[in-house]
């Protein structure tokens, strides 16, 4: 699944939204703010409530395959994403939104999760190029 950046933008500025986990793929610098994004103008930071798990932290940067169930499980547990509470969960109403710089990375996160068991997956594929770029949108810095 595809999500918008008005739907998005709904999720985030709802603090009492339960039924969504936003998980951002970019690094931990940009996620936090300390560091740059590579796009002249673009603020670092996140979404409200985003959790962090940065894609190159799910695969052997060697051969490019996803590390095992249980080291992907330990890098979304770093994060505070509970995979299994997630699979308890999933339903239609429930449902886990990525998000990278511009789509791309999130795709790595996405089949980690699948591979994982999650189901109800969704990309944002304005990612945080278009989230970012916008002046309604709430940034938050670390």
């Amino acid at each position: 699944m595809i999500r918008s950046y008005k739907q998005i933008l709904h999720i985030v500025k709802d603090p009492n939204n339960t039924s969504t986990t936003i998980i951002d793929a970019r690094p931990s610098a940009r996620f936090t703010g300390a560091g740059p994004e590579p796009r002249a103008g673009l603020s670092s930071g996140h979404m409200p409530r985003a959790k962090n798990v940065p894609f190159m932290e799910l695969f052997d940067q060697q051969t490019g395959e996803l590390y095992s169930d249980a080291q992907l499980l330990a890098a979304f547990t770093r994060a505070g994403v509970n995979v299994d509470e997630l699979k308890k969960s999933e339903s239609a109403s429930k449902e886990v939104v990525l998000s990278c710089g511009s789509g791309v990375s999130a795709c790595v996160v996405y089949f980690a999760l699948e591979r994982l068991g999650l189901k109800h997956l969704a990309i944002f594929d304005g990612s945080w190029t278009e989230y970012a770029s916008r002046p309604e949108s709430i940034i938050v810095k670390d």
